[in-house]
């Protein structure tokens, strides 16, 4: 993070989540879902998710620091409430490969909104002369 900076790191782990959860369905052998689930769903989650957030958002916020990053976390609590049980239903209806089929639009429509802002330069503070 502090060589690349958040937007090369959030962005890799967006590709990684991606990459995953549209290789699951092709699972044949139990290492298959070790690597697709276990290594580069979850490995770019954390890249993606709170890793880079608690590191660029304290540098945005000063005075209410705390308000920014509580809002920020809370995305993952809210987003699990509207996605699980519609992710749950179409297991349930049409097979988990095909749920998986349809988590990985996820990264691609969600996750890729702080890219952009995570790139955004830190206001410095001018000198006091």
């Amino acid at each position: 993070m502090d060589r690349r900076g958040p937007r090369w790191v959030i962005g890799a782990g967006v590709l990684a989540v991606g990459a995953g959860l549209a290789l699951a369905p092709l699972v044949r052998a139990p290492w298959h879902l070790y690597v697709t689930l276990g290594i580069l769903v979850s490995g770019g989650t954390l890249a993606a998710g709170y890793t880079g957030h608690a590191l660029f958002l304290p540098n945005w916020f000063v005075r209410k620091r705390g308000l920014a990053i509580g809002i920020a976390f809370s995305g993952v609590g809210v987003g699990s409430i509207l996605m699980l049980p519609w992710i749950q239903t179409v297991i349930v209806r049409s097979g988990w490969r095909p749920g998986t089929q349809v988590w990985r639009t996820h990264p691609v429509t969600g996750d890729p909104a702080p890219i952009p802002a995570a790139s955004r330069p830190r206001r410095r503070s001018s000198p006091s002369a």
